[in-house]
């Protein structure tokens, strides 16, 4: 047997093959029901169900009192693993600090984790007067630049975001839905996001998404200033930080004839 035959579709079990496709659609799209889950995955109810009790037994999926699925204990520490080994904030860092280098301000890598985000990568400003930020510090989504992880992550994340209450940080934060979700829509057309004043009076933040190979979006890139300082810059900044972030997106795999905004 050659190496290639590994990539020959003949050894793929077919019944293995729908399962990982299963849970992938779970992972996608948490706190679904079977009938979803069925339908986003094109198979019919029984044959879903007998996956994901399989997958259940497992522990790799699991089903609350109001029978949605999301992932169980095994698939999470199958995350954290594979987090181990692709070594993100390593691979992330470099492109970190070259962009603080370049533009004097806090840059911040953000993970998505349920509905809060968390910083594993940064690089402070060069300013001595500036912002500064804490690594493994949570954050909510729907305010800052977070908003760029909310409005390019799944329907059922946007949903339960908004089933909890927002925490209004000062009088700019928007925690009415109807105008949050207008604002959601129109980060996407726009492909990034600015926050000027919502989460911490007088700070400007800039927020990109970070795409995965597969288009989705679990973790995004941000500059961080004084407004005063940087708000006659965003013609300078904005592309600075959009570059950084098409670069980190390549290096996981995510092509950028995809997504028209870079």
């Amino acid at each position: 047997m050659t190496s290639n035959s590994y990539n020959d579709d003949r050894y793929i079990i077919e019944a293995a093959d729908a399962a990982l496709h299963v849970l992938t659609t779970v992972a996608e799209n948490p706190g679904l029901t079977l009938a979803e889950i069925a339908q986003l995955a094109n198979l019919n109810k029984s044959r879903t169900m007998r996956l994901l009790v399989t997958l259940k037994k497992h522990d790799f999926v699991a089903r609350n009192q109001d029978n949605r699925f999301s992932l169980g204990l095994k698939a999470l520490l199958c995350g954290n693993t594979a987090r181990d080994h692709l070594d993100i904030p390593t691979i992330v860092q470099p492109e970190v600090d070259a962009l603080r280098d370049k533009t004097g301000e806090t840059v911040q890598y953000r993970v998505l984790s349920g509905t809060r985000s968390f910083c594993i990568a940064k690089a402070d400003t060069l300013h001595s007067v500036g912002i500064q930020t804490q690594l493994g510090r949570p954050r909510d989504l729907h305010v800052g630049s977070a908003k760029a992880l909310l409005a390019f992550g799944s329907e059922s994340l946007i949903e339960k975001v908004l089933s909890q209450p927002l925490e209004k940080y000062t009088p700019q934060t928007k925690v009415d839905h109807q105008e949050l979700l207008e604002e959601l829509e129109h980060i996407r057309k726009k492909g990034y996001t600015i926050s000027r004043s919502e989460r911490m009076e007088g700070v400007l933040a800039i927020g990109f998404p970070i795409f995965n190979a597969d288009n989705t979006v679990t973790s995004s890139l941000s500059l961080t200033a004084p407004l005063e300082r940087v708000e006659s810059q965003l013609e300078t900044l904005i592309p600075l930080v959009a570059e950084t972030a098409k670069a980190i997106s390549i290096r996981f795999g995510w092509n950028p004839k995809n997504y028209i905004h870079f």
